[in-house]
């Protein structure tokens, strides 16, 4: 089972100038230090390796499995699932398929999201061999910053300013982000 990502956020939830304010900074000699410090904590938090397990502004992953699982919702990791562009398979015969999307259902509102063979019905077989079906899927808050709950804009920038300030190393989630951010965290 793997994730990739296929199409990245267009934007950061929190821009350089959003920093700047937040820290008080005049100038633009920093903006290059102030995006790098920007990605570690956003590496931190968002993402399949990130401890929320959420994406912030939408992006397209590629979700792949060895198969189906036998009768059983598939469980969406990355939170918030917005939607499903396909589930793509190689039935048992090796031959290419995609599942109609009226043989499936999504549960958006859950959070993680889901995904389920429709009423009354099950999963295709598919062939088992290695990456056999792969899903498409779009998650995350919406598609720019102000889509992202306040929270988590604030954590990013407490977090960019944590490191600035002490100059601690990149990539270390203060303990009061733990605290902050729990309710976001999908576990």
């Amino acid at each position: 089972m793997a994730l990739t990502l296929v199409t990245p956020p267009a934007a950061d939830p929190v821009s350089v100038l959003d920093i700047k304010s937040h820290l008080k900074i005049d100038g633009a000699l920093e903006d290059p230090m102030l995006l790098r410090y920007l990605q570690g904590a956003l590496g931190n938090l968002e993402g399949r390796d990130g401890w929320l397990n959420r994406a912030f502004i939408s992006q397209t992953w590629d979700w792949t499995l060895d198969g189906f699982p036998c009768g059983a919702a598939l469980r969406v990791d990355l939170a918030p699932l917005r939607s499903v562009t396909f589930i793509q398979y190689l039935d048992t015969n090796g031959v290419g398929q995609v599942l109609s999307p009226t043989a499936y259902s999504i549960d958006t509102k859950s959070e993680p999201g889901w995904i389920a063979p429709a009423y009354g019905t099950t999963f295709p077989s598919a062939m088992p061999v290695f990456n056999s079906v792969t899903i498409r899927f779009v998650c995350g808050y919406g598609d720019g910053p102000s889509s992202v709950p306040a929270p988590i804009r604030l954590a990013l920038l407490g977090m960019v300013g944590d490191v600035y300030e002490h100059r601690v190393t990149e990539g270390v989630i203060p303990g009061w982000v733990f605290n902050y951010l729990a309710s976001f965290k999908v576990y």
